[in-house]
């Protein structure tokens, strides 16, 4: 009786010894092999021995990393699953020696980790500045291939904004640029592009405008059309739930504030 399932040997009597052949699919499973001697439908003798590892045979490494993506900080971590096993695909025994290796820029680190239920793991914490991270694993001179890992960078922080004009006249048909400054996280790190700013504009009679842009190296520039009368727009910045700016006001002038004018020939022209 094997892992694999039950069967039944035929003895060959060689020189007066009976020889039973295990089949070879059973030699290369590791676990508990238990037999029993029948003779005339009658068990005379039963016993069982272990199939353990083949250390003679190359180490081969099975590894497991995630998630490959971290935010900057000290409390996000990546895990590294490191399972030993031989040739034959069966895990290593437990306390056996493996060494985890990760390198973030100049900084490498090796920690000497004894699996325990056939497998050894380490929890790899982010670092506060963006960039790769490579991890791998040995095992009995057998090196596995470099995982990477991305660390990217966390939430921004508050920033401000400004804006740029061609001139400050309601003529509703220029264009008022709205500008971030460099949007960053606590540790300094420019956010990654794409993230998404909103500008809200709530105009002098509480009705409220949108317009959206997207960050290009830490930066969003959003455009608003001048209005056509006087108005005075109030502006405010912000990535939804996360960070925002203070508010500013940008105040358009009227073309013309008044002219004269009279009626002539019976009020048909002016």
């Amino acid at each position: 009786i094997h892992t694999y399932g039950k069967t039944v040997l035929q003895s060959k009597n060689t020189n007066g010894k009976l020889i039973f052949n295990i089949p070879a699919i059973y030699c290369t499973k590791t676990g508990v092999f238990s037999w029993y001697l029948v003779l005339n439908n009658k068990t005379i003798q039963t016993g069982s021995f272990n199939i353990t590892p083949n250390n003679d045979s190359p180490t081969v490494l099975e590894n497991y990393l995630g998630p490959t993506t971290l935010l900057t900080g000290t409390e996000h971590f990546t895990m590294m699953v490191a399972i030993p096993t031989d040739s034959y695909d069966n895990p290593k025994e437990d306390n056996t020696t493996v060494y985890i290796k990760d390198q973030f820029l100049n900084d490498i680190t090796s920690t000497k980790k004894q699996t325990d239920f056939f497998i050894a793991w380490k929890n790899i914490y982010s670092r506060t500045k963006v960039g790769k991270m490579l991890v791998s694993t040995e095992c009995n001179t057998t090196t596995s291939k470099e995982f990477e890992t991305d660390i990217k960078p966390s939430i921004g922080k508050d920033f401000s904004i400004s804006y740029s004009r061609n001139h400050e006249f309601a003529d509703g048909n220029q264009i008022t640029l709205l500008e971030t400054s460099i949007i960053r996280d606590k540790f300094g790190n420019i956010v990654g592009n794409g993230t998404m700013v909103t500008f809200q504009i709530i105009t002098k009679n509480n009705i409220i405008l949108k317009t959206f842009a997207a960050t290009i190296n830490g930066i969003a520039i959003g455009q608003i059309l001048h209005p056509d009368h006087q108005e005075t727009y109030t502006v405010k910045g912000s990535v939804t739930g996360i960070a925002e700016s203070k508010s500013l006001q940008i105040n358009y002038l009227a073309l013309i504030k008044t002219f004269t004018y009279q009626f002539a020939e019976n009020n048909r022209k002016i």
